[in-house]
């Protein structure tokens, strides 16, 4: 019941440490007593991470809004071989929205968990674009930051399968982290 309290309060003040209490949440049906250590790690985290202020500024890059999405994947890490996704959106230097989850399928490589990270949680990222463009009334640049050179490559040559729901994408940049600008 505690790990659930806490990961409501880490979901609005501390978004780095929703991984850890995803972890632990797999782990209430039969804690050890490392998760116990690591559940006092992360309550001493979050402590301090109340005390912090959190305003959120609007960062301008060439006059324009630029919300930078950063999605990535964890191949086959649960004890039932299913991956984790996770993504954090910014502007500037907060978080606007931050996701850490457990996929649904089994994935049989790093880059279909990827692909699978990618077309799961874009949307969201998507989403929020539109909602803070109907509040500022000014348009937003998403850059979605990608470090897995075979969903480039996939998305590059425009094969995406049947599971995507990525639109047209235009490639940015050619060095690490690969960028991804998607136009609205």
């Amino acid at each position: 019941m505690i790990v659930a309290k806490l990961l409501y309060v880490a979901k609005r003040t501390c978004p780095e440490l929703l991984l850890v209490f995803n972890f632990l949440c797999t782990r209430v049906q039969d804690p050890t007593v490392e998760d116990a250590v690591k559940l006092g790690r992360v309550i001493k985290c979050l402590n301090g991470c109340m005390d912090e202020e959190k305003f959120l500024k609007i960062v301008k890059d060439d006059g324009k809004i630029v919300m930078e999405d950063h999605i990535d994947a964890a191949d086959g890490v649960h004890h039932d071989s299913k991956s984790h996704s996770g993504m954090i959106v910014t502007t500037g230097e907060r978080a606007l929205l931050a996701v850490s989850t457990k996929q649904k399928c089994i994935s049989k490589s790093s880059t279909d968990s990827e692909l699978i990270a990618v077309t799961d949680l874009i949307g969201q990222s998507m989403d929020l674009r539109k909602v803070a463009e109907e509040i500022i009334v000014e348009k937003i640049e998403l850059i979605i930051y990608q470090d897995n050179e075979s969903i480039i490559t996939v998305m590059r040559n425009g094969t995406v399968g049947t599971r995507s729901s990525i639109p047209r994408s235009v490639l940015r940049g050619s060095k690490k982290p690969m960028i991804l600008e998607i136009s609205g």
